[in-house]
């Protein structure tokens, strides 16, 4: 786990983007301060304050949407950072006048025309009749949760409501909710999941900069910077529950049917570890097991399996919590000699053990208490 980072357990996905918020949403005032001035007195107050550098009184200028993750406590603990960002940006302010360029139905926009040491510049500034607040560009972002479907998700011991759009994610049923939160605020994000551990991810600014979502273009990885991205290490997370089963049930099962396979068994016996007793059509329909990939090997060895050394899972894609997907990686060793007796053999022996494993993909579904093989790639 990267330094800077808190995450306790194992996490089930939770995936956060960030949209920073340019425009205002009518009817969206959430009453933090107190008080409402015209649009003029705001624009003064600000420019004022900007000059003075009392960048706290700008920050209770501001408008902030209705949410329930920016509270009064959420702004008091995000000001510092903003008071540090206003100063890096408004260094060697001298002066500040404004002129109203524009005016709609709920805004007023104003230029202001600021003086520094390096010269004036220019920046548009909008300001709401309703309340007389002003919009800052970058005070508030609309993020998205994602989670693996069926989880629950609660932001600083709050469940969060919404209702969640639903779709598939790389192989994954997941759900994502939208909320509005304080980019320089910190949250306490859980999620709880029936078949994934549970996890925890304080979010602050610095835990975001070690959980970056990866993103391929041009066939070269990026990062996008406001994602948060946690169902990578889901699947070494299952519940205790499940685990055992899978173990049980199918990474046994699949051990089983490697077993059975290469030592050319019969392989109807294995229909016991298949939904629909159709493990013939398994066999023959997966390239290691039928033998294609085997088939160079075979031409020059007599091979003849030894052991089955392990059987594990590799990769999880949650469907529901009766149905997954499963990569389970299956290890062996087989006993492997030459078949020309008379080929000259340099560097070694003319027999050898030979470690292998095999992959199988297989969509599982939990059948009363069991766990079986329902179809494959």
């Amino acid at each position: 786990m990267k330094k800077g980072l808190i995450i306790r357990g194992t996490a089930v996905a939770v995936l956060i983007v960030g949209v920073m918020i340019t425009g205002c949403k009518k009817d969206g005032t959430k009453k933090v301060n107190v008080g409402k001035a015209s649009p003029e007195k705001t624009i003064e107050t600000y420019c004022n304050s900007l000059v003075e550098k009392k960048y706290a009184d700008i920050l209770d200028l501001a408008y902030f949407p209705k949410s329930d993750y920016i509270t009064s406590e959420k702004i008091k603990d995000s000001k510092s950072g903003f008071i540090d960002k206003m100063v890096e940006e408004n260094e060697g302010v001298k002066d500040c006048t404004y002129d109203k360029i524009d005016e709609t139905k709920d805004i007023i926009s104003y230029k202001l025309i600021i003086t520094t040491d390096n010269g004036d510049e220019t920046r548009d500034i909008e300001v709401r009749k309703k309340d007389g607040k002003i919009v800052l560009d970058d005070l508030y972002a609309e993020r998205y949760i994602k989670v693996f479907k069926d989880s629950k998700v609660s932001i600083d011991g709050k469940k969060v409501t919404g209702k969640p759009e639903r779709k598939e994610d790389d192989e994954n049923q997941v759900e994502i909710y939208t909320i509005t939160v304080l980019p320089d605020a910190e949250y306490d994000i859980t999620v709880t999941h029936p078949v994934f551990d549970d996890g925890e991810v304080i979010l602050n600014e610095e835990s975001l900069e070690y959980v970056k979502h990866p993103i391929w273009q041009d066939q070269k990885m990026g990062f996008d910077d406001n994602m948060i991205d946690l169902t990578d290490i889901a699947e070494d997370g299952l519940k205790e529950e499940y685990e055992e089963e899978l173990n049980t049930d199918i990474c046994e099962g699949c051990g089983e049917i490697v077993k059975t396979v290469l030592e050319e068994g019969d392989i109807n016996t294995l229909n016991k570890y298949f939904l629909n007793n159709n493990a013939e059509e398994f066999v023959t329909s997966n390239p290691d097991l039928n033998g294609t990939n085997r088939a160079g090997l075979k031409e020059e060895y007599d091979i003849v399996f030894k052991q089955i050394l392990d059987s594990s899972i590799n990769q999880v894609k949650y469907i529901d919590k009766n149905q997954l997907k499963l990569s389970v990686a299956v290890s062996y060793q087989c006993d492997m000699s030459y078949k020309d007796k008379d080929a000259i053999v340099f560097g070694g022996s003319r027999d050898s053990v030979r470690g292998d494993h095999m992959i199988l993909n297989v969509y599982c579904t939990k059948a009363g208490d069991v766990w079986k093989i329902s179809s494959w790639d």
